[in-house]
C-alpha cells in the first residue's frame, strides 16, 4: 500500500476502519468458534444439528439483509451501526444461557444472524456515504477490506486462546465488548452525503439520459464538478480496486447509462426496487450469478465442515481457530497481492478465475487428514477470496445508485443466502450415504462448475466493455498498492 494511499485518508475513514475492524475481530471469534464450533463439538458432532443452526443463521441473514438494507436506505449507516450495535451487544449477552439445550441454541443463531447481517450491511454501505468519487469510493472500501481481512487472522486466533482457558461462550462475551467499543467511535464518524443530494436527478427522467458519447462524458464531468463545489472538495486520481465513472444515482443496463429514479415503500417493496435495479442492470445481474456461483457449493461446508474437524480430524474446538486464521492470512495475501495484478487481468473473467482456484483450494484442505496440508488449502482458498471479495463488492457499489446501495448488496446478499440453503439441508442426508468427507470434496468442485459454466458470459461481459470503454471504465488495482 503506497504513501500516497495512507495520506489521502481523512480522519473520519480512518475512525470508520477502526470501528470495522474491532467488531470484525469480535465477530469472526464468536461466529467460528462460538456458533460454527459449538454446534459441532457442544452437540456430539451431529450433522444435522448443525444444519439446522446454520439453516436459522441463513435464513435470519435473508430478513435481515432485507430489513438492514431498508433501514440503512431510510436513516443511513451510522444510525443503523448504532442501533444494531445495541441489538448484537444484547444477544450476545444472553448466548451463554443457551448452554447444552439445542433448541435454545438454534432460536439464539437465529436471532444472532439476523442482528449481525443487519449490522454487517450498515458497516458495507458506508462508503459511498463518505465519498463520491472513484478515489474516495475506492479508498474506503480498500481500508475497510483490508481492516476486515486483518480480523479473520485475529478474530479466530484471539478466540482460540480464550476458549483454550475459559468456556467457550465467553466468545460472545468478547464478541459484545469489541461491538460497544466500536459503537462508540462510529460516534466520531459523520456522514459527508445523503441520499437527499440526488433529489435533482431523480426529476430526470429515463428517456432524458440516453446520451450519445460525448455528451454522456461531459455530463458526467459536469456533475462531478459541480460536487466537488458543493462539499468542498478536490478531485483526485482513482486510487483503488475497480470502479465506474458514475454520479450518485447512477446504474449501468448494458451498453446505456440511465438515471433510475427509487420509489419509497415498506420494507418488501424496497427489497423490489433492489432486485428491479439488478435485473435491469447487465453487470449486476453477472455480479449476482458470480456471486451465486461463489457461496452454493459452499452450503455443505456449512453443515459438514465443523463435523470433519469433529469426526475426522479429531481435533480440539480452539483448533477451528488457528485453522481459519491460517485462512485469514491468505485473505491478507490476497487483497495486497491484488495491487500488482496488471489492468489487463482486472475484468470480469478474473472473477472466473477466483471462483475456480475456491474451489481447488476447498477440496485440497477436505481431502487429507494432515493438518498441514488442511492449512495450505486453507491458505489457498483464503488468497482467492481475498481477491474476489474486494472485486466484486466495490464492482456492485460502483453500480447501483446511492440511494439503493443498501438494498442492491442486501438483495444480492438475501439470493446468495437463500440458494445456500440447498446444499446445506441436503448435506446431512447425503453425509449419512456417501460420508462427510466424500460429500465435501464434490461440494468443493461446485464452484469450479460454476465457473466453466460462466465463462462465456464473462467473456462476453468484458468485449462490451473493452468496445465501450468511455461508459465503464475499469480502473487499474494500483489503488491497493
Amino acid at each position: 500500500m503506497n504513501r500516497e494511499l495512507l495520506v489521502s485518508i481523512n480522519i473520519n475513514e480512518r475512525w470508520l476502519t477502526v470501528a470495522n475492524f474491532a467488531r470484525e475481530v469480535g465477530m469472526q471469534a464468536a461466529y467460528h468458534i462460538g456458533v460454527l464450533g459449538y454446534a459441532a463439538f457442544g452437540f456430539g458432532g451431529d450433522a444435522t444439528t448443525v444444519m439446522a443452526v446454520m439453516l436459522m443463521l441463513n435464513l435470519s441473514g435473508m430478513v435481515g439483509s432485507i430489513i438492514g438494507g431498508s433501514i440503512v436506505d431510510k436513516i443511513g449507516p451510522r444510525k443503523t451501526v448504532l442501533w444494531a450495535s445495541i441489538f448484537v451487544t444484547i444477544i450476545c449477552l444472553i448466548a451463554g444461557l443457551t448452554h447444552g439445550n439445542v433448541t435454545a441454541f438454534v432460536i439464539f443463531a437465529a436471532f444472532f444472524g439476523l442482528a449481525t447481517t443487519i449490522l454487517n450491511t450498515a458497516y458495507t454501505s458506508f462508503a459511498p456515504y463518505l465519498e463520491r468519487s472513484k478515489s474516495g469510493l475506492r479508498r474506503v472500501n480498500s481500508f475497510l477490506t483490508i481492516g476486515a481481512f486483518i480480523a479473520v487472522v485475529v478474530g479466530p486466533a484471539l478466540g482460540a486462546i480464550v476458549t483454550g482457558r475459559l468456556p467457550v461462550y465467553s466468545v460472545f462475551i468478547l464478541m459484545a465488548i469489541v461491538t460497544v467499543a466500536a459503537a462508540l467511535i462510529i460516534l466520531r464518524v459523520k456522514e459527508k452525503h445523503a441520499p437527499k443530494d440526488d433529489e435533482a436527478d431523480d426529476e430526470v427522467s429515463e428517456d432524458d439520459l440516453v446520451f450519445g458519447e460525448t455528451e454522456y462524458s461531459h455530463a458526467l464531468e459536469f456533475e462531478a464538478e459541480k460536487e466537488a463545489r458543493e462539499h468542498g472538495i478536490t478531485l483526485t486520481d482513482p486510487v483503488r480496486v475497480t470502479s465506474t465513472s458514475l454520479t450518485a444515482g447512477t446504474a449501468f443496463t448494458g451498453r446505456n447509462a440511465s438515471k433510475r429514479r427509487v420509489k419509497k415503500s415498506g420494507p418488501f417493496g424496497e427489497a423490489l426496487e433492489g432486485w428491479n435495479i439488478i435485473r435491469k442492470s447487465r453487470n449486476l445481474r453477472y455480479y449476482l450469478m458470480i456471486a451465486v456461483g461463489m457461496v452454493f457449493g459452499f452450503g455443505a461446508f456449512d453443515a459438514l465442515e465443523p463435523v470433519y474437524f469433529y469426526q475426522i480430524l479429531q481435533v480440539d474446538i480452539s483448533m477451528l481457530g488457528w485453522i481459519y486464521a491460517v485462512g485469514g492470512v491468505g485473505l491478507i495475501v490476497g487483497v495486497i497481492l491484488l495491487a500488482a495484478f496488471p489492468l489487463k487481468w482486472v475484468n470480469a473473467r478474473l472473477l472466473i478465475v477466483l471462483l475456480v482456484i475456491c474451489g481447488i483450494g476447498s477440496i485440497a484442505y477436505i481431502a487429507t487428514l494432515n493438518l498441514w496440508w488442511v492449512a495450505a488449502g486453507q491458505m489457498v482458498l483464503g488468497f482467492a477470496f481475498g481477491v474476489f471479495d474486494p472485486l466484486l463488492r466495490t464492482m456492485v457499489q460502483a453500480d447501483s445508485p446511492l440511494k439503493a446501495v443498501g438494498r442492491v448488496l442486501g438483495t444480492i446478499n438475501m439470493f446468495t443466502l437463500g440458494l445456500l440453503l440447498i446444499p446445506l439441508v441436503l448435506a446431512p442426508w447425503l453425509s449419512n450415504l456417501f460420508g462427510v468427507q466424500q460429500v465435501l470434496i464434490v461440494a468443493g468442485a461446485l464452484p469450479i462448475v460454476f465457473g466453466l459454466l460462466l465463462y462465456p458470459s464473462g467473456k462476453r461481459v468484458d468485449k462490451d466493455a473493452a468496445a465501450d470503454g468511455s461508459r465503464r471504465q475499469i480502473e487499474s488495482v494500483s489503488a491497493l498498492d
